[in-house]
């Protein structure tokens, strides 16, 4: 059974997160699984008129996680980098990510100088699944130079990487669809 979060509200923060995840999986005797799913999250109405906002935030070493059927919904005038789904790895661990059925839907205004990102990922994995996901960033940049992504990678690294059957819109002003292996 998924979890509901409603109605976050935070002033003034370093960073606004709706679930954080951070798994090591390193054959170690006392885990008994290497597997973690993330699933079925109603995350909505993430505020923050001072922060970084992120709707699920991941950190994966090793093993397998499965993040599926989630909602990641809210509108935000924030001063800092927008995340809907942020995902980091290493190139040490052998992890694998499978990313189905989730809908992000973003909305705002950027900061003049920080971006938006429906789906990020930072670094290495060594298998990447993105499948049947609905990815719309409607946010918009008032002024100066910041972006607003459905999608971006900062690397392309992965051993496998399936990409299919996803959605991605953008809307407004300095709206990108897909970004890989640049900054």
């Amino acid at each position: 059974m998924g979890e509901e979060l409603i109605q976050l509200k935070i002033v003034k923060s370093i960073m606004v997160q709706g679930v954080v995840c951070w798994y090591k999986f390193i054959g170690s005797s006392s885990i008994t699984t290497t597997e973690s799913y993330i699933r079925n999250n109603k995350i909505y109405d993430l505020h923050s008129s001072s922060s970084e906002v992120t709707g699920i935030s991941l950190t994966v070493y090793g093993g397998t996680t499965n993040v599926y059927n989630n909602t990641i919904n809210f509108e935000t005038n924030s001063t800092g980098r927008v995340f809907g789904l942020y995902l980091m790895s290493d190139a040490t661990y052998s992890a694998t990510l499978n990313i189905y059925f989730n809908s992000i839907y973003m909305r705002g205004s950027n900061s003049p100088y920080y971006h938006s990102y429906g789906i990020y990922k930072y670094s290495y994995f060594n298998t990447l699944r993105i499948k049947n996901n609905s990815v719309f960033n409607a946010k918009t940049t008032t002024s100066g130079t910041s972006k607003n992504y459905a999608i971006y990678f900062l690397n392309t690294s992965a051993t496998t990487s399936e990409y299919n059957y996803n959605d991605y819109y953008v809307n407004g002003t300095n709206a990108y669809i897909w970004l890989l292996g640049c900054r």
